[in-house]
């Protein structure tokens, strides 16, 4: 009876487990890299003005809208190339009205039949990438102001 004999036994080496358990969890990081399941994504706060939101409020919360401020009206037509100028003036004068601090304008991005999804996509970047102080849209514009402090 060599089952109660105390004598050591040959250990039992199974390579094939051994690869997969190394192995699979790599392939299976490789693939969900390359189908960019690890991309990071970010969303951004956009106010939308409702005029039966305000009427519901009571009295000393109700606002006027917009905002009483001189808005520079940026027109965005659907021409691509007026408006991507447009919008690089837009980006520029959303830069001075931040840096200083400006409360007294504001910027009105209006989006005639004609314009193109991308130039409101564009608009929404703007307000993204300058930290603008609100924007809120409304009907075919959208406000970009600082907040009084």
């Amino acid at each position: 009876m060599k089952i109660l004999t105390l004598t050591p036994h040959k250990p039992i080496v199974y390579s094939p487990g051994i690869i997969s358990l190394v192995l699979l969890p790599l392939f299976c990081l490789v693939y969900l890299k390359q189908h960019k399941a690890f991309v990071r994504y970010s969303a951004m706060d956009i106010a939308v003005w409702s005029p039966e939101w305000n009427s519901r409020l009571p009295k000393r919360l109700q606002r006027d809208f917009p905002p009483v401020r001189n808005y520079l009206r940026i027109n965005l037509d659907g021409n691509e190339i007026g408006d991507k100028a447009r919008l690089d003036f837009a980006r520029l004068e959303i830069r001075k009205m931040l840096a200083s601090g400006d409360t007294e304008r504001g910027i009105d991005f209006h989006f005639w039949n004609t314009a193109k999804y991308q130039a409101f996509i564009t608009a929404i970047d703007i307000c993204q990438m300058e930290n603008a102080g609100i924007c809120i849209s409304y009907k075919d514009d959208i406000y970009v102001i600082v907040p009084k402090r």
